[in-house]
């Protein structure tokens, strides 16, 4: 909620009778809830940002030492060059 917004909601709030102790705890209720809200988002996107990274081969589940066949099919195989080569 921006800046204006905010002062109408307390505004509306004082209009209906609400006291400034009640209005605080709305205030701190919306901030919770909001922050609940940002946590859970960055809980469900993670899980994800993990399966990415497996399918690319950028990161290894536990036990395993090769990535998923998906990430070996788009990996380039070098060969080894002539002798002092590098």
């Amino acid at each position: 909620m921006n800046e204006i917004e905010n002062e109408k909601a307390l505004l509306l709030l004082r209009q209906t009778g609400c006291t400034s102790g009640e209005i605080v705890c709305f205030c701190q209720l919306q901030r919770d809830y909001a922050e609940q809200r940002r946590r859970v988002r960055r809980d469900q996107q993670r899980p994800t940002f993990a399966r990415w990274l497996i399918e690319l081969g950028k990161l290894l589940l536990p036990g395993t030492t090769t990535p998923p066949r998906a990430a070996r099919k788009n990996c380039a195989v070098v060969s080894p060059g002539p002798k002092g080569c590098l």
